[in-house]
């Protein structure tokens, strides 16, 4: 397990629950999911702007296809 010393574990503890978190470790959790999040948005903005796009309708039809989505009418 991981162990990590918080510079202020009663501030750290206060910003949970004023979060609605139950502790710490969700609050934490949840935390690193937001960052993952942040990180996945950045890697997207930095391929459109090297100019690693392609148009729309070829997402479109392969996210269709490979969801068995129908096009609608």
């Amino acid at each position: 397990m991981l162990q990590v010393e918080l510079p202020d574990a009663a501030e750290v503890q206060a910003q949970a629950v004023a979060a609605g978190y139950a502790n710490v470790d969700e609050y934490l959790l949840s935390l690193l999911d937001r960052d993952k999040e942040r990180l996945a948005v950045r890697s997207g903005v930095d391929a459109m702007r090297a100019g690693r796009t392609r148009p729309f309708a070829e997402f479109d039809a392969e996210l269709r296809r490979e969801h068995g989505i129908e096009r609608e009418r």
